[in-house]
């Protein structure tokens, strides 16, 4: 299946920017983001995907501002590079590795002004070790050149090493020159290689980035060329914590440096960024809520989430209680972030599931249960006098687990509203306090 998405068809780029992607949401959000933070000329980014899982590509649909070429098989990384380069709109084009992302603002000016500085000059790349002349993080060019004299970026066997190889040598071999960039001096400190521009250090490009395709059960890998899958998720999760790159994706990570307590953090992360911030309950409650929140309201949340963020935008004070230490990280992070941490009192709260909550002194407006499935009765029978206003309990289809709940709420003689959309048997109901 081929599908095309997002891009405006009025836009006019001076530089379209294309990676071709597969299985690799992290990386592609870290490239993505870099590119809107450093570039300042006129762009259009364009994602072509080899067939990743449908998992893995939430994020990049969501996005409004880029194009999003879903081949729906992988059909390889130089066929990706040469579809891309057809699509642009742009008289320049840059490709750029999906593990790869830019380091500093005037990038783009940078490479226009050294491409134009020399009209023999028909491709820049980035110098490859002995057996091959180019290195894929990067290539830039005009794509005029490019279609006008039939170059392609595929992978030839017997003539090729490695994406672009034979380009470089039909380009010299015309009479032109390829301008290849050095490898420099790390800012990061870490493995993998940082391409200087201009002397400064411009594209991070990670190595075996994806070629674990750690996000992929199917296609996954533990040994590369004697490097681990363990050691390659510890390397990343270092450059997650790089100050610089944080700053990127907005981060602000106080997990153990370990490997997989990073994966987890980002997995959370990207959770509650795809629902958009939204409540994860049924969308009809949630518009039930918008119509009946106001601004002084106080609300006791059981199960931290995308929720705690949506309530603290809205209310006067948000008590929320979270038993999983990532989620509990993740939303304490995003609070800061967000500069919402003054109307939020989160608490990590590891056993209450299984023993009780501690005592919470006063009454709520808005008792909101969620969190664990085990000990979700003993919370209702807990918290159920705390309530003035609504008292709210998602996944009320599993009567099975929760009827001893459900009937306790019933019998206060309260006003219940189920609320249930889609095709999934979820449900989430409010009662209406009196």
């Amino acid at each position: 299946m081929i599908k095309l998405m997002g891009r405006k068809q009025d836009a006019k780029p001076k530089i379209s920017i294309i990676t071709v992607n597969i299985d690799s949401p992290e990386w592609a959000r870290l490239l993505i983001e870099s590119i809107r933070k450093y570039t300042t000329v006129d762009y259009e980014i364009i994602v072509v995907d080899n067939g990743s899982l449908c998992m893995n590509l939430f994020w990049l649909e969501a996005q409004k501002d880029i194009l999003l070429w879903k081949l729906g098989k992988n059909v390889g990384h130089g066929t990706g590079m040469d579809m891309g380069t057809q699509v642009a709109k742009a008289p320049y084009v840059c490709i750029l590795d999906i593990d790869s992302h830019i380091m500093r603002p005037k990038w783009a000016e940078d490479l226009i002004a050294l491409y134009e500085s020399d009209p023999q000059v028909k491709l820049i790349g980035c110098v490859g070790p002995d057996h091959k002349p180019l290195h894929p993080p990067l290539f830039f060019f005009e794509k005029s050149f490019i279609l006008q004299n039939g170059i392609s970026f595929k992978y030839v066997p017997d003539v090729s090493t490695d994406t672009a190889q034979k380009a470089y040598h039909d380009i010299v071999g015309m009479g032109y020159k390829v301008h290849r960039l050095e490898k420099g001096e790390k800012e990061y400190g870490l493995i993998g290689d940082e391409i200087h521009l201009n002397g400064q250090s411009t594209i991070y490009h990670h190595w075996y980035g994806t070629r674990f395709c750690e996000n992929n059960p199917h296609r996954k890998k533990q040994e590369l060329d004697g490097y681990t899958l363990e050691r390659h998720l510890e390397e990343k999760a270092k450059l997650y914590f790089i100050p610089q790159v944080q700053e990127l994706l907005g981060l602000n990570i106080r997990m153990a440096k370990r490997a997989q307590a990073f994966k987890d953090y980002m997995i959370c992360r990207d959770l509650m960024l795809i629902n958009n911030e939204q409540p994860w309950i049924e969308p009809s409650a949630t518009d039930f809520l918008k119509q009946n929140l106001k601004k002084d309201m106080t609300v006791l949340e059981i199960g931290a989430g995308s929720s705690t963020i949506w309530l603290a935008k809205r209310v006067a004070k948000v008590v929320s209680f979270e038993n999983n230490p990532v989620w509990y990280n993740v939303i304490h992070d995003e609070l800061s972030a967000q500069g919402l941490t003054d109307n939020v009192d989160l608490n990590y709260c590891p056993d209450y599931h299984i023993n009780e909550l501690p005592k919470i002194p006063g009454d709520f407006d808005i008792v909101f249960v969620d969190g664990p499935t085990e000990g979700r009765e003993k919370v209702i029978k807990q918290l159920i006098d705390k309530a003035k206003k609504f008292f709210i309990v998602d996944d009320t289809q599993r009567v099975e687990l929760y009827q001893e709940g459900f009937d306790l709420l019933d019998s206060k003689g309260w006003p219940r509203h189920d609320f249930h959309d889609g095709p999934g048997p979820r449900m989430t109901s409010i009662w209406a306090v009196r």
